[in-house]
């Protein structure tokens, strides 16, 4: 259905995100490692925890529950109808290493606009992900504590799964919504 030029593009797009989401997710492993083999986590508790458990775990909630909903808003059906319905400029997804972008069909470069434009939500989300993980490692360091991190790291491990890329799902989404929206000429 799609283009060779069009499937290596993704193929890209895709690949890039599986190297920063393995990195991101390797790097709460990394944490989870450090609070039990440092031994700055080990000894008297350095700070009354409960405070400052509560903080950290309401932000922690929110930034889980944001890392879940983003793409619910970010790539909605409307918006991306909205990304489908404008005009395609080639010059603001061209880079050097991407030539064959201003080649495709109409319909794949908006596709492609898609797939680009969806790259924000998912640094957003992996961002957000990361930062309970080092709520959880900070909270570590201060209540000497190794086991604060646990289920923060847990949880923030849990919402990466969540968010491992699934390019070929967006495109087929969008694609289906492609295919519906007929210009229509008249109101009723």
């Amino acid at each position: 259905m799609n283009s060779p030029e069009f499937d290596q593009l993704v193929r890209a797009q895709s690949f890039i995100r599986r190297i920063l989401w393995f990195s991101m997710t390797l790097s709460i492993l990394v944490l989870l490692a450090l609070v039990h083999l440092l031994p700055m986590f080990e000894g008297d508790a350095g700070v009354e925890p409960t405070p400052l458990r509560a903080a950290f775990g309401c932000v922690a909630i929110i930034n889980g529950l944001v890392s879940l909903l983003l793409p619910r808003f970010m790539l909605s059906d409307e918006r991306l109808r909205k990304e489908l319905n404008t005009e395609f400029d080639p010059t603001r997804f061209q880079r050097a290493d991407s030539p064959g972008i201003g080649n495709l069909n109409p319909d794949e470069q908006k596709l492609y606009g898609v797939v680009a434009t969806s790259f924000i939500p998912f640094i957003l989300r992996m961002a957000l992900n990361e930062s309970i993980a080092l709520l959880g490692f900070v909270l570590s360091a201060v209540t000497k504590s190794p086991e604060s991190l646990i289920p923060m790291a847990l949880v923030a491990l849990g919402l990466n799964l969540a968010a491992f890329p699934r390019l070929d799902a967006l495109v087929a989404r969008a694609s289906r919504l492609l295919r519906t929206a007929t210009p229509t000429t008249g109101s009723a």
